[in-house]
């Protein structure tokens, strides 16, 4: 009985919209605090006060390559009408999680 309980459990919550997303505080360029959503299908950036509806999304078909250093992180787009591939440009408020959000990325880029 408790084992069909979990499975219906977990298909109620896999269907919910934040179901999977790892949400982290970055900041933008402009210092505006946001939030990055990683999930299977790419890259999304919040409002921290809806995590439902992202901003902007980044899927992982179309970025080109992630980097980082210290508390920054690189989002590299490729830019259609011109050559030079566009950098999305997020800081962290702690060095480690630049690092493992580098990290989780290159497993779904590759």
């Amino acid at each position: 009985m408790l084992a069909s309980s979990e499975m219906e459990y977990l298909k109620i919550a896999q269907d919910l919209e934040m179901y999977g997303v790892n949400y982290f505080a970055i900041r933008n360029k402009k210092g505006t605090e946001l939030l990055l959503g990683v999930d299977a299908l790419g890259l999304h950036i919040y409002d921290p006060d809806n995590r439902l509806t992202p901003k902007i999304s980044f899927p992982w078909n179309e970025i080109r390559n992630i980097s980082y250093s210290d508390k920054e992180v690189w989002i590299h787009l490729p830019s259609f009408p011109r050559a030079v591939p566009v950098r999305a440009q997020l800081q962290f408020k702690m060095p480690s999680l630049s690092c493992f959000i580098c990290c989780a990325c290159y497993g779904q880029l590759s």
